[in-house]
């Protein structure tokens, strides 16, 4: 199970943030969305823990009809599932931080990989915590196939820049993952954060990782402050 317990990221309510937008929708009973950071275009791509395979890239990004709609997401949650003893589904989980009338909260967008076939009860997961996100991973392999898997991450300064931590750790192994089975840790590079990953999928399931990165960048700001637009 991971370090930390299992935290929650709410979904908004839909609005549009140019400054005509602002003005139009900030009528009584319309929400309007204010982003709390700003997201690079470019992605990078880390080399791979573990093993080649068949790839599927998934790079999260969000899909609210409003002013974050197609935005890159940092990722801070992974879940993996076996089906007689393979790991052959996955999903990501990724965190935007928004003002929403007035109210700070967050999306979480999230997407799946992998067969729908798998047994009850084998979920495992890791995660880095609230306001915190995934720049390195390792992944634990027996005959091919990931059976344990670790994160670490990055906080923000008061500058809303990342600042890399190595005590923010997050791992599980399975019973057969052994000391020898850990692959070499990948990390984003730069300053860069994770905005999704690419599983390489074997004969049997998932046989390694690599993290998809791009700069991030945190503006904390109290709740209730007024929207700012942002010229586009």
């Amino acid at each position: 199970m991971t370090k930390y317990g299992t935290f929650a990221l709410a979904l908004a309510a839909t609005a549009l943030l140019t400054t005509a937008a602002v003005a139009q929708r900030s009528t009584p009973g319309v929400a309007v969305v204010n982003k709390l950071y700003t997201v690079g275009s470019t992605t990078s791509t880390t080399t791979i823990s573990g093993k080649g395979g068949a790839p599927a890239t998934h790079t999260l990004r969000s899909l609210v009809k409003d002013a974050t709609e197609g935005d890159l997401a940092p990722l801070v949650q992974l879940f993996f599932y076996e089906k007689s003893d393979d790991p052959v589904r996955a999903s990501v989980v990724g965190w935007l931080p928004v003002i929403v009338s007035g109210t700070q909260t967050s999306y979480a967008p999230s997407q799946a990989v992998g067969s729908a076939d798998f047994n009850n009860g084998t979920m495992q997961s890791v995660q880095v915590g609230a306001e915190r996100v995934i720049t390195s991973i390792q992944v634990c392999l027996n005959n091919d196939k990931i059976k344990g898997v670790r994160v670490w991450g990055a906080d923000f300064d008061a500058q809303g820049n990342p600042r890399r931590d190595d005590a923010i750790h997050s791992e599980f192994k399975r019973p057969n993952c052994g000391n020898n089975g850990w692959q070499q840790r990948r990390t984003c590079p730069g300053n860069q954060v994770a905005v999704g990953a690419r599983f390489e999928s074997g004969a049997k399931g998932f046989s390694g990782l690599s993290l998809i990165c791009a700069d991030f960048k945190y503006e904390r700001r109290a709740a209730g402050a007024p929207a700012v637009p942002t010229p586009r």
